[in-house]
């Protein structure tokens, strides 16, 4: 148990100085990036509850499956807000709800994308490309989300001697 304190402690530390490292235009890009991707979600709900956005000729169960989405991805959404806010305020706690979101991003579009395979669906092709937009998306959000958490964690405390420069020359 105290094994996992530490482990605990270590990552808090991590993140913690990672946050400080010269990053912070990455930090800020994937902000922007994580709240453009909550607005095109809530954006999509809005339009499937308001403007009946669904496809031509929906495969059958699509009605369920598709009902089945809202809040869990509005779920998502707020991670991704609040991981954006984090991430531009530079906080510690954006990369943790980064890290959630890119998890949950993932997932989703995993999901969409073995329903698109297992429905064999080839008609409507603006339906199957935002499918695969989806997972796209969903996996290029998540390894660049678990690449910085996996950067901080794993780099943030080298240590550097008090003899040498921070630059490593």
């Amino acid at each position: 148990m105290q094994n996992l304190f530490n482990l605990i402690k270590v990552a808090r530390t991590a993140i913690a100085d990672a946050m400080r490292l010269p990053s912070a235009p990455i930090a800020r890009t994937l902000a922007v990036i994580h709240v453009l991707t909550g607005c095109v979600i809530l954006g999509y709900w809005i339009g499937v509850f308001y403007f009946d956005f669904a496809p031509l000729n929906p495969p059958p169960c699509f009605n369920v499956f598709d009902s089945s989405f809202p809040a869990a991805e509005l779920v998502t959404a707020l991670l991704l807000f609040l991981s954006g806010d984090g991430l531009m305020r530079l906080r510690p706690g954006g990369a943790v709800f980064a890290l959630s979101a890119g998890g949950a991003l993932l997932f989703m579009g995993l999901v969409q994308g073995m329903y698109l395979y297992n429905e064999g669906q080839a008609e409507g092709i603006v339906f199957s490309l935002s499918g695969i937009w989806a997972y796209a998306l969903a996996a290029v959000i998540g390894v660049i989300t678990t690449g910085v958490f996996f950067f901080m964690t794993r780099w943030a405390d080298l240590p550097v001697r008090a003899d040498e420069p921070a630059t490593g020359q």
